[in-house]
């Protein structure tokens, strides 16, 4: 709302801030200052949650069990958590909102390259570029190239979801929603537990980047 009335060129008040300012989620370290879980690890899996957003870790504030407060907070039927990554997502996209579905589905499974999103969606690699690019303008996807090349590839490129809340929303909770809402968060929480080690280690990568940039003077950081 704040980028429409102040930076649109068809905004009245275009041209005459004094000051822009993006305002970032938290990271892990601040982040885990809400939190009082019993063991280390499930504060990496809280992050992997709450991508640091204040309003969902006050969620978790009462519980000192990770496991316990996704299962009452975001497994069961009336939490906001169940359907907010609907309404992040469907408000910026008022066409075709299933086709972008799809391919954040399919980038939350694992799927990288444009040719398996193209593959997993059932949609034509010919057009999978314009919902790509749609994505990284919005901030919701991220281009990443091997941080030892040069040159950024022409062809060769991996998308990642940069928020873990709407990573963890479209790899457990959309697809799965039906369970929710029939009572069965107990049921998907087991099922959920068979895979997060995996879905939760590309969390603890993107903390382990965060602690050498506040710690370490680097120009840039990346995967290989």
């Amino acid at each position: 709302m704040i980028e429409k009335i102040s930076l649109s060129l068809n905004s009245p008040i275009y041209g005459r801030i004094t000051g822009q300012y993006k305002i970032f989620p938290l990271d892990f370290f601040d982040s885990i200052k809400f939190l009082n879980f019993k063991l280390k690890e499930d504060y990496v899996l809280a992050y992997g949650v709450t991508n640091g957003i204040p309003l969902y870790l006050l969620e978790f504030l009462e519980y000192d069990n990770f496991y316990t407060a996704l299962k009452e907070k975001v497994l069961t039927a009336g939490e906001f958590l169940v359907e907010e990554g609907k309404f992040l997502t469907l408000e910026e996209f008022k066409k075709h909102p299933s086709n972008y579905y799809s391919v954040l589905i399919s980038i939350a499974n694992g799927k990288t390259t444009p040719n398996e999103i193209a593959i997993n969606s059932n949609m034509e690699y010919k057009s999978i570029g314009t919902y790509l690019s749609k994505l990284v303008e919005l901030e919701l996807i991220k281009n990443e190239s091997p941080i030892t090349l040069r040159e950024k590839p022409k062809r060769k490129s991996y998308y990642y979801i940069l928020d873990e809340y709407l990573r963890f929303y479209f790899k457990y909770i959309h697809p799965y929603k039906e369970m929710i809402y029939r009572g069965l968060g107990k049921k998907l929480l087991e099922k959920i537990k068979l895979t997060i080690s995996q879905h939760i280690s590309f969390t603890f990568e993107r903390i382990a980047r965060q602690y050498m940039l506040k710690n370490i003077e680097l120009e840039k950081i990346g995967r290989w």
